[in-house]
């Protein structure tokens, strides 16, 4: 009559001792050690000898740190440029010709900026990956991100430059200076392949990090109805260099898509008729009036009373 007792007995001897097996293995397997440990990358012998885990040297490792560089040479001509504007008398003859080269300059540095924002972010998100697997230090992430904040200051340094150059609603030139700078890449890259270079050519710019280029329509997730389903609304991508992608809707409205998932944004279904007549497809627009114009001006109570501008964001 005992026995079927005694077999309950050896059965909870059993799980307890299994439970115990299983948190000594994750201990060792955190730990880097006995046969839980995690693989490491082997270095060859060539005696024959069991092969040596490659040793993690962080000094090393940080004097290379994201093996990505900022465009020096595009970020000082265009300094250069600007600062010669900066110093040019307002109307004078000269003013246009300099603030037309310092755009030029400053479009080519934001699309060589954003090649090295690209590159710098994958290596990021690399990095971050060896950090949640015990890989990489505290003191050791703290040194990525230290040095991916440089590549944050040229992207808000571009975008400030751009909006100074071309002043505007709501933002200026530098709401989509990063957009035109994709568009302008990804131009070079059709040109590129059209004459026969290879898709993984480092010279070939990239497709872009998103599925969704400037352009392309799609469907986005505006929250449900009053029956509870989700509700989706077509529209057509405004900005796609970085999350979140710029949408405007074909119904009136912009809305920003935070992640790259088929929950969020998809592609507009086969009979998309795109967008509708007069749809507003631009993230910025320019001032109406420069230095000198006439205007009249809403003063609230006392109504629209008659003026001049006198200045600008820019000089020119």
């Amino acid at each position: 009559k005992r026995i079927p007792g005694m077999a309950v007995d050896y059965l909870a001897i059993g799980v307890t001792l299994a439970c115990l097996l299983a948190a000594v293995a994750v201990y060792l397997h955190r730990a880097g050690l006995g046969p839980f440990a995690r693989k490491e990358v082997l270095s060859a012998s060539p005696f024959g000898l069991p092969p040596e885990p490659e040793a993690h040297d962080p000094d090393e490792w940080m004097a290379r740190g994201l093996g990505v560089e900022l465009p020096t040479a595009d970020i000082e001509a265009y300094e250069a440029a600007a600062e010669k504007l900066k110093g040019m008398k307002r109307g004078s003859p000269e003013v246009s010709e300099a603030h037309q080269l310092a755009v030029n300059l400053l479009m080519q540095r934001a699309c060589a900026s954003l090649l090295a924002i690209w590159k710098a972010t994958r290596e990021m998100e690399r990095l971050f990956r060896m950090r949640r697997t015990n890989r990489l230090s505290d003191g050791e992430w703290a040194g990525v991100e230290e040095e991916f904040e440089a590549f944050r200051e040229e992207a808000l340094s571009v975008a400030e430059q751009a909006s100074w150059l071309r002043p505007g609603w709501p933002g200026g030139w530098g709401e989509s200076v990063f957009t035109d700078a994709h568009r302008a890449l990804l131009r070079a890259r059709e040109r590129m392949l059209a004459d026969g270079h290879e898709p993984d050519d480092e010279r070939v710019p990239p497709a872009g990090r998103l599925r969704f280029e400037p352009g392309a329509r799609v469907q986005c997730n505006v929250g449900r109805d009053p029956s509870g389903s989700v509700k989706w609304s077509c529209g057509t991508v405004l900005s796609s260099y970085e999350l979140p992608y710029k949408v405007a809707l074909d119904e009136a409205g912009r809305v920003n898509a935070p992640q790259d998932h088929d929950g969020l944004i998809r592609s507009a279904p086969d009979d998309d008729a795109g967008p509708p007549a007069g749809a507003d497809l631009a993230l910025w627009r320019p001032y109406r009036f420069k230095p000198g114009d006439r205007v009249a001006a809403n003063c609230g109570s006392e109504g629209f009373l008659a003026g001049t501008v006198l200045e600008r964001d820019l000089a020119a």
